[in-house]
């Protein structure tokens, strides 16, 4: 019998109005492929262009039942942080 987790403090509240996909995560990629609409921005609202390719996060689990998934995640942007706590040179030179 599957019981359900006790929410962390930090966790938003459930939304009733979303169904959940719970899988157990065993390897995650991603992929460059051709924007689908509706699933994907095909303009850039940076540059104000079109988009020729995309990234699709592809993620490979199990779900609670057993069942193998292959998940192709859209509308998802991986991104980089840094954090950087000294001061930026003023001039060129101390670049």
């Amino acid at each position: 019998m599957a019981t359900e987790a006790s929410p962390s403090p930090g966790d938003p509240p459930p939304r009733p109005d979303r169904e959940v996909f719970e899988i157990r995560l065993n390897t995650i990629d991603y992929y460059m492929s051709k924007p689908i609409p509706g699933l994907d921005d095909t303009e850039s609202a940076f540059l104000g262009t079109t988009v020729d390719q995309v990234p699709i996060v592809r993620v490979f689990g199990e779900t609670p039942g057993g069942q193998k998934a292959c998940l192709h995640i859209h509308d998802v942007f991986p991104y980089l942080y840094v954090p950087y706590d000294d001061d930026l040179p003023k001039d060129a030179e101390g670049a």
